[in-house]
């Protein structure tokens, strides 16, 4: 399931390439450099692990919280910090660093 404005879409294989299909001629139509790094983006997001079948990320941005866990003030890999009126990445469920754009690890 994934949420488009708000409502929950079963998106198929398919339907996931269409969308890829058409962004990158928008892309295309724009700038040859960006279709080019978007297709880079593309494949590394395409990429799975064999024997599990699940999608490999391979660029990660730790996030370290600060000394005091009351203050909910996080430093990330990126040279950036982010405060959270309470909880965790994962209690707040970032999957992604909103700076970098790489994938979430949350370091304990």
């Amino acid at each position: 399931m994934t949420k488009i404005d708000g409502l929950e879409i079963v998106m198929t294989k398919h339907i996931k390439s269409e969308i890829d299909k058409e962004l990158k001629k928008r892309f295309e139509e724009l700038k040859p450099d960006i279709a080019k790094r978007y297709e880079e983006l593309l494949n590394m997001r395409n990429m799975e692990d064999v024997k599990t079948g699940q999608s490999i990320e391979k660029v990660e941005c730790s996030w370290m919280q600060e000394d005091d866990p009351e203050i909910c003030y996080w430093k990330t890999r990126c040279g950036n910090s982010f405060y959270f009126t309470e909880g965790t990445p994962a209690d707040n469920r970032m999957k992604y660093c909103c700076y970098c754009g790489k994938l979430l690890k949350q370091e304990d």
